[in-house]
């Protein structure tokens, strides 16, 4: 790219004075921000953590989230169809657990259920919050 080309603004963003101040600038900023990362630890792993690989089950339509329950079962949500359903070992439960009402199945992929989060405090409080769009009449639920 010729700096030239800029016209009147070249005299000043082409200048070495600007170019000297900017790369100066960065510089400064930089050392100024690195302290706080210094002494950083990398992020620790607990001694209980199992990675192991999840197989979804291909008859699921469109999931879009999960959460596992403390005892290992998990909840996977169906975007279009609005369905909440578990899995417990590699199988999947021949019914959905509950079907939410008036999920939006516009087939955006912004639209229907999008997010699961299970009460931290289950089983004493066995609640499962959902996340989801577009009732009807513009209602909230």
């Amino acid at each position: 790219m010729h700096l030239r080309s800029f016209g009147v603004r070249n005299r000043v963003f082409g200048s070495i004075r600007f170019r000297t101040a900017l790369i100066l600038g960065i510089g400064i900023t930089a050392f100024m921000i690195q302290p706080q990362f210094a002494g950083a630890q990398p992020p620790v792993v607990p001694t209980d953590f199992v990675n192991e690989q999840i197989i979804i089950p291909p008859q699921l339509a469109f999931p879009t989230a999960l959460a596992f329950l403390p005892d290992g079962r998990l909840i996977i949500t169906e975007q279009y169809l609005g369905n909440l359903r578990m899995v417990i070992g590699d199988s999947l439960g021949p019914t959905p657990l509950v079907t939410i009402p008036d999920v939006d199945t516009g087939g955006s992929s912004e639209q229907g259920l999008l997010g699961l989060a299970i009460d931290p405090n289950w089983p004493e409080s066995p609640y499962a919050y959902v996340y989801f769009n577009h009732t009807p009449e513009d209602s909230i639920y």
